[in-house]
């Protein structure tokens, strides 16, 4: 599980805690223990310190549903109220410049949710007790001394993907990694949301792929304003990458699907704090997860999509070369022009939507959409002679291929003209007076279209179709 782990970061201190500090914080955590009670949110009912303990170490070492429900139910309290106090005022102490009124924020609040108001320091003790009780005073101690003293904390943000496969992890960029799941429920990892089981069950995640973004949080804290202003505003979340310190999800997804040749896309992403979760102030969170959210990063529309719906059959196993092979297209798309990315995203969008449609007519109008808006843009008139001609000088290089390029294009056009006006297809096509069935007609489209695309993006621009067609 080392590969979900953020490497530390270098740790730059505001207000170093100096050693003999952190060896009394050390006894006072020992002291607490001896008279900490773990309670029940809401019933009189405890949890014995041994079961809470091992109820965490689970927890930690992998996706344990049942027990991440039980833990946000149950928090450590200490009841003997002069440990308790001097806790608090380690606390007020280390962090006076943030704490007002004890309350103050966490940067946890920008990638999880929090409170606006800010979070009572109360919610510090309760965190530290925590990392006490499943490590021992020692280490929570110097936890909390690397937190007080370092600029910013590391985290993990990780994106669940649809049609693709993985043997093995595997590292895109600096900072970002494709790592499958397990294909058995109880293998999978620790850092998964909080679904609390889809619909009951956790199969739907086994042996999906998630890509890891490791990422850096700054501050950690800031002072809980008088004025109403939304706190997430005081924070800031970077990429640590040093080969893709502007990692666009988007462009990633797209080359991703086109070096595949299959619709890649995110479906839940979530936020893992990892060893700085002593100050996860986020609502909702146990162990090292939190709530899952929907295409906050992606901005794509799923709304078309079961976000996990698998088709074993149709997923893809991603190679090195795939792999490669997406890195490359990645860096393409990013140096395109913005006004050549603007007129592609339709084209790779309706082609990315073809691949998923299970019926053959949405198929065909989600293809001729990518492959009209590429070839037809800006015509009026002739547009199924001139969408085959463009086609055919864009992707053939001898006048026999141009010619065979030039009748599958006009079959195409006819196709989603029938598809779209009559909402029907037929079992077969006829392409140059050869009978096909029409389910291998639309895969060959549906190659052409992500054929057409790449070569666009390859070029780097729009060819200038009169010079392209007239030589």
């Amino acid at each position: 599980m080392t590969a979900y782990r953020s490497a530390e970061p270098p740790v730059h201190r505001r207000h170093p805690m100096s050693e003999p500090d952190v060896r009394n914080l050390e006894r006072l955590l020992e002291t607490a223990l001896r008279s900490v009670v773990i309670r029940h949110e809401t019933t009189t009912t405890d949890m014995s310190l041994g079961e809470y303990r091992e109820l965490l170490h689970r927890c930690r070492s992998s996706y344990d549903s049942e027990g991440r429900f039980r833990i946000t139910s149950f928090h450590p309290d200490v009841e003997d109220t002069s440990v308790r106090d001097s806790l608090l005022n380690v606390i007020r102490r280390e962090l006076a410049h943030y704490i007002v009124n004890d309350m103050l924020h966490s940067g946890s609040i920008l990638i999880g949710g929090g409170l606006i108001n800010g979070t009572p320091i109360d919610d510090v003790v309760q965190n530290l007790m925590r990392r006490t009780i499943a490590d021992g005073p020692k280490i929570a101690a110097q936890a909390f001394q690397r937190c007080v003293g370092a600029t910013g904390f590391p985290y993990c943000h990780f994106v669940l993907l649809t049609s693709v496969r993985l043997d093995h992890s595997v590292p895109v960029f600096d900072g970002i990694s494709l790592l499958p799941l397990s294909e058995q429920p109880q293998s999978l990892p620790w850092v998964l949301p909080h679904m609390l089981d889809h619909y009951g069950a956790v199969d739907p995640l086994l042996s999906m792929v998630s890509l890891s973004v490791q990422k850096q949080m700054s501050p950690i804290f800031d002072v809980p304003r008088l004025q109403f202003r939304d706190p997430r505003r005081w924070f800031t979340a970077t990429l640590r990458s040093q080969d893709a310190p502007t990692f666009c999800y988007r462009a990633f997804y797209q080359a991703l699907s086109l070096a595949c040749g299959a619709s890649v896309r995110p479906t839940i992403d979530w936020d893992a704090l990892l060893d700085y979760e002593i100050f996860d102030f986020r609502t909702v969170r146990g162990i090292g997860g939190s709530e899952y959210s929907r295409g906050d990063l992606s901005r794509l529309d799923l709304s078309h999509l079961d976000p996990f719906r698998r088709h074993e059959e149709l997923d893809i196993l991603l190679t090195d070369a795939l792999i490669l092979e997406a890195k490359k297209l990645y860096g393409m798309i990013v140096r395109l022009d913005p006004r050549v990315r603007e007129k592609l995203d339709i084209p790779i969008e309706r082609w990315m939507r073809s691949m998923e449609q299970q019926g053959t007519v949405d198929k065909i109008i989600d293809l001729g959409i990518a492959l009209e808006s590429l070839y037809l843009h800006g015509i009026r008139d002739e547009l199924r002679f001139r969408f085959a001609l463009r086609a055919a000088w864009h992707l053939a290089s001898d006048p026999r291929n141009r010619t065979e390029r030039f009748e599958v294009f006009k079959v195409i056009y006819d196709l989603r003209s029938t598809a779209v006006h009559e909402g029907r297809a037929k079992e077969t096509v006829s392409v140059r007076g050869e009978e096909r069935k029409i389910a291998e007609f639309v895969q060959e489209a549906q190659e052409h279209c992500r054929e057409a695309i790449t070569a666009v993006i390859q070029a780097g621009t729009l060819p200038e179709w009169d010079r392209l067609v007239l030589g």
